[in-house]
């Protein structure tokens, strides 16, 4: 069996390294314009100088956001208004304290920060999992490093990192049995409700009592926000984030170029059908919940396969998603790549075959967009040639 995992490890890890040197070379070369502010951690730092400062009422003022943003980013020649931070009002709290330094210590602070939490998603992973476990290290950091959603998500600063360190918790509760626990780490990804709900939603159909956790600590950050904003500010808020779904967010937010069900929808049909691309791709959600609902109905399914097929079904189904948010993925494609398999001397090369093309299409597609959705399509039928082994719920554990 090790013979076999180390097969595919250097099968696949030689492309990994590859990736891996182009997405560090490709931050590198963006050095000057991070450091001007070009990226997306400008929204979270004027979130956190706005509550510093006292106006978190002005929060979702795009005006003001502008404002702020000029104070410390006045250079970035593409901007001519505000990048809008649309994200509900809690999660300003974790960028308050990083608003007392100059706004790229404060990038590089926050990056610090999601590298430790992809290390210790990852070690408690290979912890809990033994298949995983069976991996060599230097694997796992080539499979982080190489994997473009993580790329992105570090480069632009973004919190996608948050939302999988906070998922993995979820899943590896799950695997211990610890319901309640786990509801509360989904509900820490509530910040990107469109997929922590979907997720959340279909982990539940087998798990049920992870709802004890989930429902009060969604109340509980729900009472924050009101104690932030006010009530007024919560609708104003719901406006505000439909209003820059509507309008594109001044080219910001384009639907097309979605890697969910949304752009699939709004590339085909094209955008400026936009009720008809709602109400599509409302229904065609609707059907994949329906269809993962039935992947998970087993009472067998194990949680490493219940976690996949919430993980992929959550960003497909998701209306709003950037590329970055595929970070989710992480603790999937190690699954994935790890999971034995009943043929396991044919399964060698299919397994580092499709770990490459998913790789691959994730990094075409952030470039050529027109690709977004067909991520998915390796990632099911990894899924699919693995699911025998995975509902297995403690053989391989």
């Amino acid at each position: 069996m090790t013979e076999l995992v180390r097969r595919k490890e250097r099968l696949a890890g030689l492309f990994l390294l590859a990736l891996t040197i182009i997405n560090a070379a490709s931050i590198l070369s963006l050095a000057s314009q991070l450091r001007r502010g070009y990226q997306d951690f400008t929204i979270f730092y004027c979130s956190g100088l706005m509550l510093r400062g006292g106006e978190v009422s002005r929060l979702y003022d795009l005006q003001r956001q502008y404002q702020v943003q000029l104070q410390f980013a006045p250079y970035v020649d593409i901007r001519q208004v505000a990048l809008p931070y649309n994200h509900p009002p809690f999660e300003a709290l974790l960028f308050w304290p990083l608003a007392y330094l100059s706004f790229f210590p404060a990038y590089l602070v926050w990056n610090l920060l999601n590298a430790i939490m992809l290390t210790v998603g990852v070690a408690i992973v290979k912890r809990t999992f033994k298949e995983v476990s069976d991996l060599h290290n230097w694997f796992l950091f080539l499979a982080v490093c190489a994997f473009p959603p993580i790329a992105i998500a570090l480069m632009q600063g973004q919190d996608s990192v948050v939302l999988m360190f906070f998922a993995t918790a979820g899943l590896i509760l799950l695997e211990r049995k610890r319901d309640a626990a786990a509801g509360v780490a989904l509900a820490l990804c509530l910040f990107k409700l469109q997929i922590a709900l979907p997720l959340t939603l279909i982990l539940a159909l087998r798990r049920p009592r992870l709802l004890a956790g989930f429902a009060p600590a969604a109340a509980a950050l729900t009472v924050i926000s009101v104690t932030m904003v006010g009530w007024n500010g919560m609708v104003q808020y719901v406006d505000y984030v439909l209003k820059l779904e509507k309008t594109g967010a001044g080219g910001a937010i384009q639907a097309s170029s979605m890697p969910n069900l949304h752009g699939l929808i709004a590339s085909t049909l094209g955008q400026g059908k936009g009720p008809f691309v709602t109400w599509s791709t409302i229904a065609a959600s609707v059907v994949a919940v329906g269809l993962a609902a039935w992947l998970v109905r087993s009472r067998n399914a194990s949680v490493r396969f219940l976690f996949a097929v919430a993980s992929i079904t959550a960003i497909l189904v998701s209306y709003h998603a950037i590329w970055h948010d595929l970070s989710l993925l992480v603790p999937v494609v190690l699954l994935l790549f790890a999971a034995p398999s009943t043929e396991q001397t044919q399964e060698v090369r299919s397994d580092a075959t499709l770990l490459i093309l998913l790789y691959a299409i994730l990094w075409i597609s952030t470039y050529w967009t027109r690709l977004s959705p067909i991520w998915a399509l390796p990632a099911l039928l990894w899924l699919f040639r693995k699911r025998d082994v995975l509902r297995m719920n403690e053989a391989i554990a």
